[in-house]
């Protein structure tokens, strides 16, 4: 795609322009708006502790100047959050969660520390007004931001400051795409001047901002999970194949309620792939043929960004027992269907190679 197709097309419509900017990011690279992020500053000599409560991966082995992935439990074993935290400094963390979480993740930080753990000395602060974000990503974003900050960018789940346009920010590699990916934050009143230096650096390049669309298509095909969609209120980490992940000595909120008998059912909705050769439907119900039993639905689809065909998360009774299976996918009140075959949740780069890069 030659750099004058990164530009809006006029006539196009809003999927064409989605999926456009979709290809930006994986051919040479992109900018997204993330303020809406939540953030939390964790500060204190018990800051590793709370986040201990709060989250069910392990935070108190984290190296000054790394980040992880991590998730958060309700009472009852169910995912209620994800996010990134980050040990900025031996006893001040930086934690992340979803958009549109900031609210509930404020409360839930707050019941852990005041009703929970009153003795633990540590402070919490929202600070998503205060702070803007903005994540560059692509297999150019390392040099774009190289050129922009003159520093070598941090390798991933490594942090960095740096300034950009004579702008302070602070800079993680995570990546959302499964792209070469950094986020990067800076006071609010000042990220337009980092907007713009990052925005001409990467038109330059041939690449463009992109949207929410986008990054939709992007998180589907590297196989990530999203609040509300697969983690609906009713999976666990297990369900969502996160359980690898949670922390063995237990101690947080929700480790309890995973010991439940019928959390261990074989039979419950698990999280799987779904690839098919026509559009799948979101929202559709899995079936093995028109009129038998439901079986699961499809949470989040798209056509491939780079290729042809489609490709889905679902959630689907014995969904890891049924890999390799053709089920059909059906809406009927949208008169739609797609005959799909039931994957492993990850349909680009499954070796991680380009975000690493």
């Amino acid at each position: 795609m030659a750099p004058a197709a990164r530009y809006p097309v006029a006539g196009e419509t809003l999927h064409q322009a989605a999926v456009r900017e979709a290809c930006a990011v994986r051919t040479v690279a992109g900018i997204v708006d993330i303020s809406t992020l939540a953030k939390f500053a964790v500060v204190g000599p018990d800051a590793a502790a709370l986040l201990e409560s709060v989250c069910a991966t392990g935070i108190a082995k984290l190296a000054v100047g790394r980040g992880r992935y991590t998730f958060m439990l309700r009472e009852d074993g169910m995912v209620m959050d994800d996010g990134t935290v980050w040990r900025l400094e031996e006893n001040r963390y930086l934690l992340t969660s979803s958009t549109g979480g900031a609210e509930r993740m404020e409360a839930h930080l707050s019941y852990a520390h005041r009703v929970l753990a009153p003795h633990l000395r540590v402070s919490v602060v929202a600070q998503q007004e205060h702070f803007a974000g903005i994540a560059l990503a692509g297999p150019c974003a390392k040099d774009i931001l190289a050129e922009l900050t003159g520093i070598t960018p941090p390798a991933h789940m490594g942090l960095a400051y740096a300034e950009i346009a004579g702008v302070p920010v602070l800079i993680l590699a995570a990546s959302y795409s499964g792209e070469r990916a950094f986020e990067l934050y800076a006071v609010a009143s000042d990220a337009g001047t980092v907007w713009d230096a990052l925005e001409t650096a990467t038109r330059a390049r041939g690449g463009a901002p992109y949207g929410l669309e986008a990054l939709e298509f992007l998180r589907i095909e590297k196989g990530h999970i999203v609040i509300g969609a697969e983690a609906d209120g009713r999976t666990t980490p297990h369900d969502l194949q996160l359980e690898r992940m949670l922390r063995k000595s237990g101690g947080f909120i929700g480790a309890a309620g995973l010991t439940r008998p019928a959390l261990s059912a074989p039979d419950r909705l698990q999280l799987v792939g779904l690839t098919s050769d026509t559009p799948i439907p979101e929202g559709a119900m899995l079936v093995t043929a028109t009129g038998e039993p439901v079986l699961g639905h499809v949470t989040s689809a798209t056509g491939r960004v780079l290729g042809e065909g489609a490709v889905a998360l679902g959630l689907l009774a014995g969904g890891r027992m049924r890999i390799g299976e053709s089920l059909v996918a059906t809406s009927p009140t949208r008169s739609q269907s797609a005959r799909v075959t039931v994957t492993a949740p990850l349909f680009y780069d499954a070796e991680g190679t380009r975000y690493r890069d």
